[in-house]
């Protein structure tokens, strides 16, 4: 504690010092707005650089009075600086008729407080008892500050006493209330030695590091005791260490869980020495990982043909126990091992190329399956192509290869896809590497009952039931999922897509009866969000209307037998973009009746049509549409529906052009400024970025305070607001619709977006997927009644031959298709 000894007192400004320069933290609004001055930005006869010279002259008139007291006298406070400081700040905000009065009586406030700080200081000096009410008053201040949890929190437990004695002993050796003052003063503040650098260390650097992993200060016994030298020594070694974990973490090595246990047991380590040790490892292991995985690209060849030596199977296994590892000396041992298990894996295919060395044919045939399996695959496959061999049934086991070899080829490309987890994969193969399901009773193969195992296991029907259970079943249950999934995104504003992807990850490493468990829960998540917002809703709406819940029920229902009508023409059209309409209606209904049907559970006649949608969808995969003529006349028929503007259809798609321009407007602004959503903090940071000194910085945030706004052109302004519910577009509407008409196109030219409009929806500003999801709300709702006026048209004219490729019902539907095309076209030519 001796370095608080050679600190000057604190409590007096120095010769010469400026006091308008001193580390006051009660200063921010010295150089602030006045009443007048707010006026004239709000009508732009004023920018803020003109307001900021003029606070300056009234700040240098009253400055002098106190340079001149510090300068003489060297008696002025921090305290009373800043009073006198907001005093200034009350001359500023005068008008200009009162200001040089106000300013002429406070300097001579100033003099008048020159004469009594000297009396008082005087006092101050006077060298009391230590028993002194005066004296034992500051003692228990000490006493109190070194009780508080907090700050053995933030200097370390072992450092308490320390510090408490410190403060004592100066105390008493010299007991006045100047010196008590300030040495209760240098221990919670001086730079580097006082209790606010160490709060200031531990809430930027020790907290954040515990929190990511879950922990408290408490359960850190050296962060928790040691003092600041030993902390700020032995944090940066601990964070690299868990970085180090995190980026193994992301490229597979770790589990979730592992990455926790192993930076947690460091954390926990109760000496400096086993840390040092255990960061050592952490970078040595993460070193061999990093180097050693190029072993894992490693081809051989046999008998002409290059194959991996270490085949997918083996490897997703091996890091899959791996990543699950959490002891650094088995993680050590097993990536030193990581060449020899390679090489031991490939001996198996140098052992099973011998087999077929007289048999070129067969070899290419069956090294094609081979390199599909994990390592005790191989070992079995081995022994039975042996005898199969010995057998001389070359026909067969031809046949039987290339039925093998279909079927791991889908089981493969099902686990790149996720619809597989690595342990349903492995039992996948071992199922069609059974050979007792596919012989005879002599153990002969039996071809035909292999093939109908093949086509079990890749039909494109689903198959539920547990023995039967297909790799279909296992894609259209994890498709429901993802519908789900983003169901629950849509209604949770709070869900980042980092968290999303989280539970996706959750659900794919998982097999069929624990998904199924995930997606209940998920279920039931929504649920519980669903009828809180439905809740909400009723409460802010006060309608009898929100309680005829069975009516809604039974018109949903109803719902579903048009639906059933829809799909089945828009399977029967077999286009992309007719399979993409019956993937949106499917999806539209879920929701609706997950909304409403509290125990909806899906439909079986609807799930059905969904896989021979997603069937079809890969069937297509995504060729240039061929153009068609009938669709192109729906299209000048959408267009010409909306220049008539009935039911002021036209009107609302120049509205939605208008909105979708303004949320391109927000989305590049979003992106200069850290993604801020709402338009106020935005044009602060825009105005802020401009500024040429803090006086201008602090009108400019005093005048964000007030609720105003600067714009580009360095005046005030206001934030315009567009209400995304269609129902309620006003006047704010028709405000924010000139501000993108005047100025949305030079915004757009160089990229800066705009920082005064923002778009609502019930009163919450959206952010860039809200002002998405709302848009597309919008435009299909237009698309919806482009089409209806589309039908009845068509209905009244008479001679129209209706083609022939369309029911009825897809009739309507490629209508609607064709408005939100025109819409589209529209909007995207607006942006």
């Amino acid at each position: 504690m001796e370095a608080f000894e050679k600190i000057p007192h604190k409590f007096e400004l120095e010769e010469g010092k400026d006091p308008s320069a001193s580390n006051n933290t009660n200063n921010e609004d010295v150089e602030g707005l006045t009443k007048e001055g707010k006026e004239s930005l709000d009508n732009r006869t004023t920018t803020s650089k003109q307001l900021a010279a003029e606070a300056k002259e009234y700040l240098k008139r009253a400055n002098e009075s106190l340079q001149k007291l510090a300068r003489e006298e060297q008696v002025l406070s921090f305290s009373d600086h800043n009073r006198f400081l907001k005093k200034i700040t009350e001359v500023e905000e005068s008008p200009d008729t009162e200001s040089s009065t106000k300013a002429k009586k406070l300097c001579e406030e100033i003099e008048e407080y020159k004469a009594n700080k000297l009396k008082k200081t005087t006092e101050e000096e006077l060298v009391r008892e230590v028993n002194d009410p005066e004296i034992e008053t500051r003692l228990n201040r000490v006493k109190t500050l070194f009780e508080d949890p907090e700050t053995a929190k933030h200097i370390g437990t072992n450092q308490v006493e320390a510090f408490k004695a410190w403060c004592v002993e100066r105390i008493k050796k010299n007991p006045t209330i100047k010196n008590a003052e300030e040495t209760i003063y240098l221990v919670q503040n001086h730079s580097t030695d006082g209790i606010k650098p160490r709060k200031e260390f531990y809430e930027t650097q020790i907290k954040p590091l515990l929190s990511r992993y879950g922990m408290t200060i408490g359960e850190s016994p050296l962060l928790r005791e040691k003092g600041f030298s030993e902390r700020k020594s032995i944090l940066p070694l601990m964070k690299q260490s868990s970085e180090l974990i995190e980026e193994g973490f992301r490229a597979g090595f770790y589990s979730i869980k592992t990455k926790q246990k192993i930076v947690a047991d460091m954390l926990k380590s109760p000496e400096s020495a086993t840390i040092w040790r255990k960061a050592g490892e952490i970078k040595q292991i993460r070193q061999k990982e990093d180097n050693n995985y190029a072993l894992f690209e490693r081809k051989i060849t046999i008998n002409g043909t290059e194959i991996d030596a270490m085949s997918k199977a083996s490897k997703k296994e091996l890091f899959k126990s791996y990543a699950d590892y959490d002891d650094l000396s088995l993680r050590k041992t097993t990536v030193d091992n990581w060449k020899q298990i390679i090489e031991n894996e490939a001996n198996l295919a140098r052992e099973f190329g011998e087999i077929y060395k007289d048999d070129k044919e067969g070899f290419r045939n069956a090294i094609h399956s081979f390199n599909l399996m994990d390592y005790t695959q191989k070992e079995r496959a081995i022994k039975e192509h042996k005898k199969l061999k010995e057998e001389n049934e070359k026909g067969k086991l031809q046949k039987s290869l290339e039925i093998l070899k279909k079927s791991l080829t889908e089981i493969e490309k099902a686990e790149n896809e996720k619809v597989l987890c690595t342990k349903t994969a492995k039992r996948f193969r071992d199922f069609v590497l059974d050979k007792s399901r596919y012989t005879d009773s002599k153990g002969k193969l039996d071809i035909e009952k292999q093939q109908k195992l093949h086509e079990g296991l890749t039909s494109k029907t689903p198959v539920h039931e547990k023995e039967k259970r297909n790799i279909e079943a296992y894609r259209q249950k994890r498709n429901l999922f993802r519908v789900s999934l983003k169901k629950f995104g849509d209604i949770t504003p709070e869900m980042t897509n980092e968290k999303l992807e989280e539970k996706q990850a959750q659900y794919d490493a998982e097999s069929y009866t624990k998904r199924m468990e995930l997606h209940e829960k998920l279920k039931g998540e929504i649920a519980k969000k669903e009828k809180e917002k439905e809740k909400m809703k009723k409460l802010r709406s006060n309608s009898t209307e929100m309680e005829k819940v069975p009516d809604i029920q039974k018109g949903i229902l109803e719902k579903r037998f048009k639906l059933l009508r829809s799909l089945d023409a828009l399977i029967e059209e077999k286009t992309p973009e007719s399979v993409r309409e019956g993937l949106n209606q499917i999806y539209s209904y879920m929701d609706a009746a997950n909304k409403l049907i509290e125990d909806f559970s899906g439909d079986p006649e609807i799930e059905k049509r969904l896989s021979e949608l997603l069937e079809l969808k890969r069937a297509l995969g995504n060729p240039e549409e061929a153009k068609k003529t009938e669709e192109e006349e729906m299209m000048e028929e959408a267009k010409k529906t909306m220049e008539e503007n009935k039911f002021g259809v036209g009107d609302r798609v120049r509205k939605q052009e208008k909105i979708h321009k303004a949320s391109t407007l927000i989305s590049l602004s979003e992106k200069r400024h850290g993604e801020k959503k709402k338009a106020a903090d935005r044009a602060l940071e825009a105005a802020l970025e401009k500024s040429e000194d803090e006086t201008q910085k602090r009108i400019i945030e005093d005048y964000h305070k007030r609720g105003g706004v600067i714009n580009k052109k360095d005046t005030g302004g206001k934030v315009r607001k567009i209400e995304a519910d269609e129902e309620k577009l006003g006047a704010d509407w028709i405000s924010a619709k000139d501000h993108v008409d005047a100025e949305g196109v030079d915004n757009l030219e160089d990229k800066a977006g705009t920082t005064e409009i923002e778009i609502t929806k019930d009163g919450q500003v959206l952010d860039k997927e809200g002002r998405k999801r709302e848009l597309e709300q919008r435009e299909e709702a237009i698309a919806v009644d482009v089409g209806e006026q589309m039908n009845e048209q068509r209905e009244k004219k008479e001679g129209i031959k209706k083609p022939s490729a369309y029911s009825k019902t897809a009739l309507e539907v490629a209508r609607k298709r064709a408005a939100r095309r025109v819409i589209e076209e529209k909007v995207k030519k607006a942006a």
